[in-house]
């Protein structure tokens, strides 16, 4: 065993890792939250695939020179040489065989990249002869990639900035004209721009109207002194504080006053009509008649101050009655300004955003990344990748051990043939039992094509009730019911048993939908047929209305929906809130939804399109699933819905009367 160990072509698995950047949260306070969110397998598994694409791959191999490496590119062996030169055709027919793309292509085969679906983390493994030339092939391989990835992100922004400098350049000349036509118009009308803001007239009128309510004050108060002095002089009095304020006045009392001291002097010394006495008075008269001029002369002016304010109050009437003449002349010139000032200002707006982003992408392009980094570089194995000689003789023992109980064992598996009756169904599951289909002979039609062509033969009365043992009748009959219809596994005939029961419940007159959510492997055209261009994801992604892939089978009147084949997360498309609302419509328009479903063992589709259902009708053939995937099957059921859930027993026995059957009648 050691021997043939040691000849045996040994082979050298070279390991790397690539860890993909996800956007991280903004928040801080919330990342503690979200530490535990499911990882985006979509975007690892794309840049998994991106590291197995076949122009990646190539550019490893012309970057090495490994289509000239004899441990990736062996000559052919000598029979082959011999048997394409005496049959010439053989090495001509097919053309040249391009040496880059036959190394990528065996490369390929094995190389691995894959995720654990728990981490961000991609696992690159190769698998070849040479050690060395092993992790040399990972290593180029995860480096090509990032600068394959920087490469592209580069350009994307070049490719952005050379658009963002276009529209930078057509965003300024719409500034530039609309600024022009601001001050064009400015001109046209003969308007000034204030500095303040707002019109020229308008901020004039306001002084005006602040030196019109002082020039008023300035008038009242001048007229108040002077009918004031008036008052005063109609009373022979100049008591009046504007004479009394008068500093010719104050000197005449004064003098008056220094006389009338005399005279009572002179009056206590001299008998009336002496001549020094008689002077005195003489003095004492023109005195106060020079204090009455003065009087009156001050009157005078006060009068002459008032007249003034009243006059000046006067134009500064009509001086701002003529500017709300001139405004209301100038209101639609000045609203026209303002839009055009408006629209330029808006246009700068837009301009000066567009240099700020153009600004930002400059800078990012400088410091472009690629979307992912190494965080193990492949290392030369030291061990090859197949088992020891130790292991080998383990496994020799263990081989020998299971030859000796692979009889026991082969019975237990042989006993596991699935379901041969539908008591054994009831027995053993729990479920109602529903019906057992009857098989067709060979010379008879597909089941869903003879319910319709003979629809009181035993398969279409099986199939037309199959259903009364699982709900109440009045529930059944409820508008609106959704039945999801799905199997353990593959080739059971679940989606023969939904078109059958669908074509039996339209030939009834009941308003049926048939919705085919298999997407990965759809055969519903083939069974039923149907001629629209649309199928489900066309409506689950808004390319088209619910009528353009809607399909009426015109031998029953059933109305259905088919699937077009979608290996890349279907189950996004069916928990998504347009399939939801696609339900929500049909309930309003139908009275029965049948929804035909993946495999249950297979795919979580099922589960998903569970949580819709009302009811589940379980597709068992007979003598197919084992039991155990059957078990499995409901225990994933039953944590998916709590719909009632009903088995249905396909190719059974129709010979006899068995339970489940309705052998019809004439």
């Amino acid at each position: 065993m050691l021997a043939a160990w040691q000849v045996m072509p040994k082979s050298y698995t070279a390991k790397g890792m690539i860890l993909v950047k996800s956007d991280e949260i903004a928040v801080k306070e919330l990342q503690g939250t979200f530490s535990a969110v499911a990882v985006d397998l979509p975007l690892v598994r794309s840049q998994a695939e991106a590291l197995q694409s076949e122009g990646l791959i190539r550019q490893v191999v012309q970057q090495l020179r490994l289509h000239e490496d004899p441990d990736f590119n062996p000559p052919p062996p000598a029979w082959r040489a011999w048997l394409e030169e005496r049959l010439s055709f053989a090495s001509t027919a097919s053309g040249p065989v391009d040496p880059v793309a036959a190394v990528a292509d065996d490369i390929r085969k094995s190389l691995t990249a894959m995720t654990d679906g728990r981490s961000y983390v991609v696992h690159v493994e190769y698998k070849g002869k040479d050690p060395e030339k092993s992790a040399l092939l990972v290593n180029t391989l995860m480096e090509n990639y990032l600068q394959t990835q920087i490469s592209g992100r580069r350009s994307a922004s070049e490719a952005f900035n050379e658009e963002l400098s276009q529209r930078l350049a057509v965003l300024r000349t719409k500034v530039d004209e609309a600024e022009s036509r601001v001050r064009a118009f400015r001109r046209e009308h003969s308007l000034v721009a204030s500095p303040l803001g707002g019109s020229v007239d308008v901020q004039s009128v306001s002084e005006l109207n602040t030196r019109l309510a002082a020039a008023r004050a300035e008038r009242a108060e001048a007229e108040a002194r002077y009918q004031q002095a008036l008052a005063a002089a109609r009373t022979s009095s100049t008591s009046s504080a504007e004479v009394l304020a008068s500093p010719v006045i104050l000197a005449l009392r004064e003098a008056e006053a220094k006389l009338i001291e005399d005279r009572a002097e002179l009056a206590a010394r001299f008998t009336p009509g002496h001549a020094r006495l008689a002077s005195v008075e003489t003095q004492l008269a023109d005195i106060r008649a020079r204090i009455q001029d003065e009087a009156a002369d001050i009157i005078a002016s006060l009068g002459h101050q008032a007249q003034v304010a009243r006059a000046r109050e006067q134009e500064l009437n009509s001086l701002i009655a003529s500017l709300h003449s001139e405004a209301n002349e100038s209101t639609g010139a000045a609203d026209e300004l303002r839009a055009l000032e408006e629209e330029a200002k808006a246009h700068r707006q837009i301009y000066e955003a567009f240099l700020t982003s153009a600004e930002q992408a400059g800078s990012a392009q400088a410091v472009a990344r690629a979307d992912a980094n190494v965080i193990s570089w492949a290392l030369a194995p030291v061990k090859p990748a197949g088992p020891g000689p130790a292991t080998l003789a383990i496994f020799a023992g263990l081989g020998s051990m299971m030859l000796a109980f692979g009889g026991v064992m082969g019975r237990e598996v042989l006993a596991d043939r699935g379901f041969n009756s539908l008591e054994e169904v009831a027995a053993l599951t729990g479920l109602p039992a529903l019906a057992a289909v009857p098989a067709l002979t060979k010379r008879q039609q597909s089941p869903a094509r003879y319910v319709v062509a003979q629809p009181n033969s035993s398969l279409a009365e099986t199939i037309r009730w199959s259903l009364a043992p699982l709900e109440p009748r009045e529930v059944l009959e409820s508008a609106g019911r959704t039945i999801l219809v799905t199997s353990a596994l593959a080739g059971e005939g679940k989606t023969t048993y939904a078109a059958s029961l669908g074509r039996l419940m339209a030939q009834d007159s009941r308003r049926v939908l048939l919705i085919e959510c298999d997407l990965r492997r759809p055969n519903l055209r083939r069974t039923v047929g149907g001629d629209q261009p649309y199928h489900l994801q066309d409506i689950l992604e808004r390319n088209c209305e619910l009528h353009e892939a809607l399909n009426v089978d015109p031998a029953s009147g059933l109305h259905f929906i088919t699937g077009r084949r979608q290996t890349t997360n279907p189950q996004s498309l069916l928990q998504s809130e347009a399939f939801q609302a696609l339900l929500r419509d049909a309930r309003r328009h139908y009275d029965h939804i049948i929804i035909d479903s993946p495999p249950v063992m297979h795919v979580f589709d099922p589960m998903i399109l569970a949580r819709y259902a009302d009811s589940v009708v379980v597709v068992i053939r007979k003598g197919f699933a084992p039991r155990r995937d059957v078990g499995e099957m409901l225990r994933r059921l039953s944590s998916a819905t709590s719909a009632s859930v009903g088995a249905v027993l396909m190719r059974a026995d129709g010979k006899t009367w068995d339970k489940g059957i309705y052998n019809g009648y004439n």
